[in-house]
Order: structure tokens, then sequence, then C-alpha cells
């Protein structure tokens, strides 16, 4: 279970009335679609993920499993994305 649906790094940007909007579903993943989420490019998120290689393992064949995805989204922090207020 992810322990906080947070940003990793506290957002200085968000104007007054700004929202954050989680849409992320637990579900498995391949690497291009946690890249896609993440918006990064492949190499950047192998390189996020190194040190925690030993506690995430690696993937089944091409897919990240749900375990896995959870244990990803804890460690980097789950992705999202800011709304301004209409």
């Amino acid at each position: 279970m992810i322990p906080a649906l947070k940003p990793r790094i506290p957002r200085k940007d968000l104007s007054p009335g700004a929202s954050l909007y989680y849409y992320i579903e637990v579900k498995p993943y391949s690497q291009k679609e946690l890249c896609s989420l993440y918006q990064v490019c492949d190499k950047t998120l192998t390189r996020w993920l190194r040190p925690f290689r030993p506690q995430i393992g690696m993937p089944n064949g091409r897919i990240y499993t749900v375990l896995q995805v959870e244990m990803i989204f804890t460690k980097l922090g789950v992705p999202y994305v800011l709304t301004e207020p209409a």
C-alpha cells in the first residue's frame, strides 16, 4: 500500500488555489509506461531506479508487477499533474 499520496518534493510554484490531482492507477506497468507517467526518458528512469534495484527487483519480462509498482511509487513519489483553478 502506498503510505502517502504526496509529491516527493514540495512544490513552490503552486499559485494560490491551484490543486494537485493524482491520476495513477496501481497496476502492472512496463518501463515505457512508467517513463510516460513520470514524463522522463527511459535512461533517466533507469538511473532513478538503480539505487532501489535490490528492493524492487527486476521486471517480470517487460512488466513490473503491482507490488513492484507500489514500491516504485513509494520510493520515487507518486506522479502528479498540476491544474490551475478555473
